[in-house]
């Protein structure tokens, strides 16, 4: 091979490294330029989905705000539906318990001529429910115990009071309260409730229920009953000596 085709052959390869070396580059160029697109996408995509986000978060404070806003500003769990005698509302519950509103002072007298057995606190509706806790049988009988033993060895309108008001709690009714009769309080029985039924239903809500025989949820309501019986004579009793 002489020289002249071997120069040939060197300058060739020559073109052709720098060639591929410009390819490279221009290569390279592109992915950065595609980079820089890609990331100017991810950018804004990011600022749409921010401004999405923000605007979704300003509805929901603006939702939580009416909702406080119409929350009782005493216990913020009931919603405020009782007008005071001012511009303030509460709830059905925190209003029994005051005399004056908690905000502006202004006093407040209760409309309601119904008051809770054991305590000066009104009743705005006596045949409404209230929060009642789940027993399991063992827990029952031992309030039924004790309600008992205070019926059998303790006297007292207190002790009435306050066996009448256990009572209530354990199904979440007012069954045993005290309405503003003429100038005094009398004990009442809500006649409205049937005794018979809601302790029927009442022992087949026991978180064991499905642990117990038929004799004992009868057995149950039996004894329920009697001490129903029981509060009832007594009520008779004090409304009669009063």
């Amino acid at each position: 091979m002489d020289n002249t085709v071997q120069m040939f052959i060197e300058q060739t390869e020559a073109n052709v490294k720098t060639l591929q070396e410009r390819f490279n580059k221009y290569k390279l160029q592109q992915i950065i330029k595609n980079n820089k697109i890609k990331k100017n996408n991810i950018s804004a995509y990011v600022d749409r989905l921010s401004n999405a986000y923000n605007t979704h978060l300003l509805k929901v404070k603006e939702r939580i705000q009416e909702r406080n806003d119409k929350l009782c500003g005493v216990c913020y769990d009931l919603e405020a539906d009782c007008q005071l005698n001012c511009v303030h509302k509460l709830c059905k519950e925190c209003i029994c318990r005051i005399n004056k509103c908690p905000f502006c002072r202004v006093a407040y007298h209760h409309n309601s001529k119904y008051r809770k057995i054991d305590k000066d606190e009104a009743i705005q509706d006596i045949n409404e429910s209230f929060t009642r806790n789940r027993l399991t049988h063992s827990e029952l009988m031992e309030q039924l115990d004790l309600l008992e033993h205070y019926m059998m060895f303790r006297t007292g309108v207190h002790v009435f009071s306050t066996v009448g008001s256990f009572f209530n709690a354990i199904f979440g009714r007012h069954i045993f309260y005290r309405e503003q009769v003429d100038e005094s309080m009398v004990y009442k029985r809500n006649i409205n409730i049937h005794i018979n039924t809601i302790i029927s239903l009442y022992v087949r809500t026991l978180t064991d229920v499905s642990t117990l025989s038929l004799h004992n949820l009868r057995f149950l309501e039996r004894r329920m009953e009697i001490l129903h019986s029981d509060i009832c004579d007594r009520l008779n009793y004090y409304n009669y000596y009063s």
